[in-house]
């Protein structure tokens, strides 16, 4: 950090030591000249703070949506520690499980299947015995 009081500098002493005097007299005239500048930061503070209250909204909304995903996947991991393994599952158990029972039962008494006017070369006539 740059002080506030400025350093004195003895060039009286420089020039009793350096041989060529106009040199520290031209460094002196510009010591002598120096102003520093003063610059009012408040706006770029200000800038900084919004941004960075911005940043931690941000932050603290992917930190919720991270903590239900991580929710969602432990009890994801806890329904397939706790599922039975394929071993012990039946055709009735899968087919009840995903409602295709029901599904194959109500294609068992449509006697044809006609497909979508949009496939009109797919339009085949098919019955449950095959024909």
């Amino acid at each position: 950090m740059l002080h506030d009081t400025p350093r004195e500098i003895d060039f009286a002493h420089y020039r009793s030591i350096l041989k060529n005097q106009a040199v520290v007299d031209e460094i002196e005239a510009a010591y002598k000249a120096f102003k520093p500048k003063t610059y009012d930061v408040s706006k770029t503070l200000s800038a900084i703070e919004s941004f960075e209250a911005a940043a931690v909204k941000n932050a603290e909304t992917t930190k919720s949506k991270v903590d239900a995903e991580l929710q969602n996947l432990s009890m994801t991991l806890k329904n397939i520690s706790e599922a039975r393994s394929f071993d012990e599952l039946t055709v009735v158990c899968i087919l009840g499980r995903v409602g295709l029972a029901r599904a194959g039962a109500r294609a068992g008494e449509i006697p044809f299947f006609h497909p979508p006017p949009a496939w009109p070369e797919l339009a085949f006539r098919y019955s449950k015995y095959g024909c």
